[in-house]
């Protein structure tokens, strides 16, 4: 049979232990809170930003492909349109016209 003081040590010891390991499991939700927290704000920052390029019209997202400026782009389109719809309604092929130069912008 073991001496009582051994026995007080090793309750002791356990109870050392388990408090340790509750301490750690503290620390830990802690931190497992504090990265869910920064994962929902990003998620809602990536709504916010998904919002805004739903919210960018079809003009100013070709505009940004072609590295253009939506200014530019909207010019060449007016530019070009009485052309195409004079197009659409003749049965005459009509004669090659050029078509507008657009330069890039500077970003």
């Amino acid at each position: 049979m073991r001496p009582v003081g051994s026995l007080a040590e090793a309750i002791a010891a356990v109870q050392k232990a388990q408090a340790a390991e509750a301490d750690a499991r503290a620390r830990l939700d802690e931190i497992i809170l504090r990265h869910q927290t920064e994962v929902s704000k990003a998620a809602r920052a990536v709504q916010a930003a998904q919002k805004g390029v739903v919210r960018t019209s079809g003009l100013e997202r070709a505009a940004a492909l072609l590295d253009l400026s939506p200014r530019v782009l909207r010019s060449a389109v007016r530019e070009t349109a009485p052309n195409a719809s004079v197009q659409a309604t003749s049965n005459k092929t009509p004669a090659a016209t050029a078509a507008p130069t657009i330069a890039p912008t500077e970003t």
